[in-house]
């Protein structure tokens, strides 16, 4: 949301739809799945009347229909969150190449490298973050996401860059 305020002081409309996308995307996500989360666990801790997992003594044995639908409420998270990521780098991308663009890196080759190698370099430190966090870990398949993510924020900015080119 902060990027999107930025673009509205910035008067770039580009900035500013893909800063209140991103946050409104990232507010969907959260909006939807925590709340069905924290109900599958508060039915399991009505039921069982435990916060010990070790007591639980096999939650798909002992409770079928709970397990049911905390594995889907997971299986569907999972996407989302790649989906949300893949998101998340295409606007970064988008965003890092207005930067460049804005800072006189004309030269389209470069454009496109810097461009991804700063995503690259910071999907890559945003993993080795996850590595210190409890619970977390950095995977290789998010850094290719992300990046997937970053190209196609690459593309798109050409895309635009071309388009105002021809306006020109």
């Amino acid at each position: 949301i902060g990027v999107g305020l930025f673009g509205i002081v910035y008067e770039n409309s580009i900035v500013t739809l893909l800063g209140f996308g991103g946050g409104i995307l990232h507010v969907l996500n959260h909006a939807i799945f925590k709340p069905l989360l924290f109900f599958g666990a508060g039915n399991i801790y009505k039921k069982t009347h435990t916060k010990n997992i070790e007591l639980l003594g096999g939650l798909i044995k002992n409770m079928p229909s709970e397990s049911e639908m905390n594995l889907i409420l997971e299986t569907a998270h999972v996407p989302v969150r790649k989906v949300a990521h893949f998101t998340e780098y295409l606007i970064l991308a988008i965003l890092v190449s207005n930067a460049l663009v804005n800072s006189n890196v004309t030269e389209r080759r470069k454009l496109i490298y810097y461009t991804l190698l700063i995503c690259l370099l910071y999907s890559i430190s945003d993993e080795i973050h996850q590595l210190f966090i409890s619970g977390r870990a950095g995977k290789v398949i998010d850094v290719l996401i992300d990046t997937l993510g970053s190209m196609m924020g690459i593309i798109i900015s050409n895309i635009i860059l071309n388009k105002r080119k021809a306006l020109k």
